[in-house]
């Protein structure tokens, strides 16, 4: 006789999440009563505050509450004004210059017909423009030209790292979508959505990592602050990120209902990109096999790592990597390390520029184009466009550790989407087992439904490589059904002509269309 799976599943585990939720909760940052310095004058930050509407500071009922970092708020509180990506010859994009003249547009209409206040907004504009500062743009700035509304929270680790947690917030919508993005990728690639997602009424979280600008931890932390796999961005950051949501809405709504109204489940879609769909398989298996609650109802996997294998030059370049580590001294050994620039050097700023150059200019654009189409094994995506984004600039950039690289590199060689493997000895007082636990293998474990999409065109994680992951779930539907249970929920799409960046580019049709139809189902 099969085991009836019960109706209110999803409802079960939010439930278990709001009634576990850890006693020490996670401040959100507040606002500051100054302007901070080195930034635009009181009345021109003062106006980027009130749009910025950053959330009030939650204090813990029964400790005292963790305050983040000043380095942490200085960046994510930057004046509205601050420097753009450019390089040595190129001019700003007609992007940029679209918006600036949408952005004094705006300030004109708010001025009313009034000379004097339309003068003053224009002399503020022309000051801002030529303030140098020392603060590139972040995703603040993105969301903000869009004209969305933005709360900023931080979610603090159980290793003492601090995650920027981005809302674009629609409090009355019981339906929760949570953006995860991949290797050197912030929050900045996701903007492009959320427009979209505010369309469809949908309540937005973007979650950062420990991999993106400005790379904080608490101080009185042990250990190196780059040694890390992608295990820990599944077990901490995106464990630390979903008990703050979780505890955010189930507080809002719990103040939102009225008499009789005590329902308090909402939808928790999570969409997740790259390397950032195996460190939510890694959390999700690991909250199953403890058997804690985890309050996730949907996965939207985009082009999810675990069995990539790359083709072409990148393909080449991770085999004589895999040859290199062979040779003593054993290169495994050093593991905290980034991979990309973390702090602004002499040598840093040309660099930038001339990437910015080489990516810019008629017809070396074109060239650049190629080669990294070529090194990518084919790959359409923009990614001399991607290497333009304000986010890759000389003050910081999104990197990956040597760990990942060795975690990545681990997962190509063994063709197994694993965790990480630390050796014999320390492996089995992780594991418990010689060998890194595979995490394809417990997939019968898995409760939520998980819609997959990939890129026809997509030579980082293949259709292929995604493929895997559905076949594991088709031999986990099988030991299932010996079993009795009922089977995961899944579907797959390939979407022809995209590359990597496209599937979830929000200025790309196809694939907007396709993340809009999966986000929009009803499970509740």
């Amino acid at each position: 006789m099969k085991a009836k799976v019960p109706a209110a599943t999803t409802i079960r585990h939010i439930a278990q999440v709001a009634s576990h939720t850890p006693a020490r909760l996670f401040p959100l940052l507040g606002k500051r009563k100054r302007p901070l310095s080195g930034l635009p004058a009181q009345a021109a930050y003062a106006k980027h505050a009130k749009l910025l509407a950053i959330s009030a500071k939650v204090a813990n009922p029964e400790s005292k509450a963790v305050e983040p970092p000043e380095k942490l708020v200085k960046y994510f509180q930057a004046g509205p004004v601050n420097k753009r990506r450019q390089g040595f010859f190129t001019k700003p994009t007609e992007r940029q210059i679209k918006q600036a003249q949408e952005t004094s547009q705006q300030s004109a209409d708010q001025a009313g017909g009034n000379a004097a206040t339309a003068a003053k907004a224009k002399s503020a504009e022309a000051a801002d423009k030529g303030s140098a500062g020392n603060v590139f743009r972040n995703v603040i700035h993105e969301l903000r030209d869009r004209n969305l509304p933005v709360e900023m929270h931080f979610a603090h680790t159980e290793d003492q790292y601090w995650i920027p947690v981005v809302r674009i917030p629609a409090k009355e919508s019981r339906r929760k979508l949570v953006m995860h993005l991949g290797m050197f990728d912030d929050l900045w690639s996701a903007a492009s959505l959320v427009p979209f997602a505010r369309e469809d009424g949908l309540d937005v979280f973007l979650i950062g990592n420990r991999n993106c600008p400005p790379f904080v931890r608490d101080t009185d932390a042990a250990g190196e602050y780059f040694d890390y796999s992608i295990d820990e961005l599944g077990l901490q950051d995106i464990k630390a990120a979903d008990v703050l949501v979780n505890h955010i809405v189930t507080q809002e709504l719990a103040d939102m209902s009225t008499g009789n109204d005590c329902k308090q489940a909402f939808e928790h879609i999570k969409l997740v990109h790259s390397m950032a769909g195996a460190a939510v398989m890694i959390y999700l298996t690991d909250c199953l096999i403890k058997g804690e609650a985890h309050g996730i109802s949907q996965i939207i996997a985009a082009g999810p790592a675990g069995f990539q294998r790359p083709k072409g030059l990148l393909g080449a370049g991770s085999q004589i990597l895999r040859l290199l580590l062979r040779i003593p001294p054993h290169w495994q050994t050093i593991t905290a390390f980034p991979i990309g620039l973390t702090e602004e050097t002499l040598i840093s700023e040309p660099i930038f520029k001339a990437l910015y150059d080489v990516t810019s200019l008629k017809p070396l654009d074109k060239v650049a184009a190629l080669a990294l189409r070529t090194l990518l094994a084919g790959d359409t995506s923009k990614w001399a466009d991607a290497i333009r984004r304000e986010h890759y600039n000389p003050a910081g950039m999104p990197v990956v550790t040597w760990k990942i690289l060795l975690h990545l590199l681990q997962q190509i060689k063994s063709r197994k989407f694993a965790r990480f493997d630390y050796g014999k000895d320390k492996n089995q007082e992780v594991y418990r087992d010689d060998e890194p636990l595979d995490v394809a293998a417990v997939y019968d474990l898995l409760d939520v439904r998980i819609d997959f999409v990939a890129g026809a065109r997509d030579s980082i994680v293949s259709p292929k490589a995604v493929q895997k992951h559905v076949d594991a779930i088709l031999k986990a539907n099988e030991r299932r059904a010996a079993r009795g249970d009922a089977p995961i929920g899944w579907t797959y799409e390939v979407l022809p002509e995209l590359g990597h960046l496209d599937i979830i580019d929000g200025d790309n049709d196809v694939a907007v269309a396709c993340l809009r139809k999966h986000w929009q189902r009803e499970y509740l």
